[in-house]
């Protein structure tokens, strides 16, 4: 059985906080806690955050690199994200 590559594919933590006086949902990765997202439905915060995780990891790729001497060795590589259930 061939194993997973693991800077392919990762495994995230979604935390989901409801509002119980207004409603609504607060939704984020336990990996990146200060990217945040809310939505009226727990469906609409999942979206958000998705939507807005995608747009950060763009922004990222499309800055220019920072600048490292010739000691240091660079790895770069895309990879592919699968959302991970939630309960």
């Amino acid at each position: 059985m061939e194993q997973p590559n693991k800077l392919s594919e990762w495994t995230l933590t979604l935390v989901m906080v409801q509002d119980p006086k207004i409603g609504g949902f607060t939704a984020f990765f336990k990996q990146f806690p200060d990217i945040i997202t809310e939505g009226e439905t727990e469906g609409d915060a999942v979206t958000n955050l998705m939507n807005t995780i995608h747009d950060v990891f763009k922004y990222q790729s499309e800055i220019e690199p920072v600048k490292y001497s010739s000691q240091h060795h660079i790895i770069q590589k895309s990879i592919h994200i699968r959302p991970a259930e939630y309960v």
